[in-house]
């Protein structure tokens, strides 16, 4: 995320505040529910710094806004020349109306893992006239560097089991970072095929450029210009000089294959004609797909306003939300319940019947003793 922002930064990039923005980003990872939103935050508002903080488990970044930014507050000057790039580039960014309800949701609807290990299709529109050029270029450098992150998690399953995942990426140079010369000399053991197409090379910086010629294994090039031929040239050499590159035609191109893992003579092709068909599927695909991942816009921004509404007292407690009834803060008494009585039962005493002893006849009990044998 960091080299995303270091491209689009340009002069005003520097270590001292690389070392700030690192900080800050990481702090807001590793805090709970927290989003990008909180970056430029948490570098002015001190009582929600001391919110986060509380959720920090980080003993590094817990040091770095205890100790090292805290004594940077204490000069304001220094402190606004540190700060006032970062608010400046990303809170240009964040405001956007488009990235505000993207980087605002604490969790992601789409899970890139499951896209690439079952071969499902991904587009995203990131159109410079409809996003504006420096949204559309941090937008897909975000998505691109979590894809390579996503292709790497996959180490965790043999590389038999690993699927090829294609991913095509027009005008790369807006997102060519040089973290993205990783992903070149690194996607294919994960399975990662690469397809970029760009106008010319000098929109690259040099470590990516380095990364292309060093680890592509096709590279075609329709015409181009004579600075640009005379670097390609040494790519298709010696079948192809810079002059063949500069002269093409409309639609011709000279193309070298790798074909299992072996590099083929350069040779020359023509592009199909591009044909379109219509299938009127266009708009019902596109609803199946915001009622399967997309969420409620309305609902989205209801959060991301409560949450910018939200204050926090100096020592870093959440405040009372806006619109949230106030609760009681006064001690209740506590009323012990009455206990009730429970009598025990009484059972009714049962009449007690004497039984009659029989009578017993005087007379015959002496005649029986005298017929009583004594042994």
């Amino acid at each position: 995320v960091v080299e995303v922002f270091k491209k689009q930064f340009g002069d005003s990039w520097g270590p001292r505040l690389q070392y700030i923005l690192v900080n800050t980003i990481a702090t807001a990872l590793d805090a709970q529910g927290t989003t990008l939103l909180a970056v430029t935050r948490m570098l002015v508002d001190n009582s929600y710094r001391k919110f986060i903080l509380k959720q920090v488990n980080d003993p590094i970044l817990y040091k770095f806004w205890t100790e090292e930014f805290a004594q940077m507050s204490q000069n304001p000057r220094l402190l606004a020349e540190a700060v006032a790039p970062i608010q400046n580039k990303v809170g240009r960014f964040i405001s956007s109306a488009v990235t505000w309800n993207i980087i605002g949701q604490v969790k992601s609807t789409i899970d890139l893992r499951e896209i690439m290990d079952n071969r499902k299709i991904l587009l995203v529109n990131l159109a410079q006239g409809r996003l504006g050029e420096e949204t559309a270029a941090l937008l897909g450098g975000m998505i691109i560097t979590r894809l390579q992150a996503t292709a790497m998690e996959r180490v965790d399953m043999p590389e038999s089991e690993r699927k090829d995942f294609f991913l095509y990426v027009d005008e790369f140079q807006n997102f060519a970072t040089e973290s993205f010369a990783k992903i070149l000399s690194e996607a294919r053991k994960y399975h990662l095929s690469l397809t970029m197409t760009n106008q010319y090379i000098d929109q690259l910086p040099l470590t990516v450029r380095q990364a292309i010629f060093g680890n592509v294994g096709t590279l075609g090039s329709f015409v181009v210009s004579q600075s640009d031929a005379s670097i390609l040239e040494k790519e298709f050499a010696p079948v192809v000089s810079s002059d063949d590159l500069v002269s093409l035609d409309s639609h011709a191109m000279y193309v070298k294959l790798c074909i299992d893992g072996m590099t083929s003579i350069p040779f020359s092709a023509k592009s199909l004609p591009v044909r379109y068909q219509k299938f009127d599927c266009k708009q019902e695909i596109i609803e199946k797909s915001r009622e399967k991942y997309g969420m409620d816009r309305a609902v989205i921004e209801e959060k991301i306003q409560k949450w910018s509404d939200q204050t926090y007292s100096e020592k870093g407690n959440r405040s009372v939300p806006i619109n949230e009834e106030p609760r009681s803060t006064e001690r209740r008494e506590y009323i012990k319940p009455v206990e009730k009585k429970v009598e025990p039962r009484i059972e009714p005493k049962k009449e007690e019947v004497k039984k009659e002893e029989p009578k017993v006849d005087v007379k015959k009990e002496e005649e029986k003793k005298k017929y009583t044998i004594k042994i």
